[in-house]
């Protein structure tokens, strides 16, 4: 059975490059921009693994996202990604079991990642 990722991106077009290259690695990608509907979904199905950017639309960051998921599943994969991140937003991801990665991230990159971390 494929992993099952959540990919949290407010830009669209950086989310659907994303989302359709880990489909076409043959991930099922769920998507959204909006940093409350992402709370929803984590509250409300497993994700294998969690992607966010750490600038979000609304009130919930990516950081707010990783503390979800590790709360709802504390064995869960996460990456936190981001262009404007700082030592201290880094140190939180990795405490959290976050992967911490800076923009623009290499797609095969990702993936190897994501690989090393999920079952076969």
């Amino acid at each position: 059975m494929a992993s099952s990722i959540l990919l949290i991106e407010n830009n669209n077009l950086s989310r659907r490059n994303i989302a359709a290259f880990l489909e076409g690695c043959g991930y099922l990608v769920s998507e959204t921009e909006d940093g409350d509907e992402a709370l929803k979904l984590i509250k409300d199905i497993a994700f294998d693994v969690v992607i966010t950017d750490l600038r979000l639309d609304g009130m919930v960051n990516g950081l707010d996202i990783l503390e979800c998921h590790k709360q709802v599943c504390p064995d869960g994969k996460s990456f936190l990604i981001t262009a404007f991140g700082t030592d201290q937003v880094k140190e939180r991801a990795m405490s959290l079991g976050a992967i911490y990665l800076e923009k623009p991230i290499q797609l095969n990159d990702l993936v190897n990642r994501i690989k090393s971390l999920t079952p076969a």
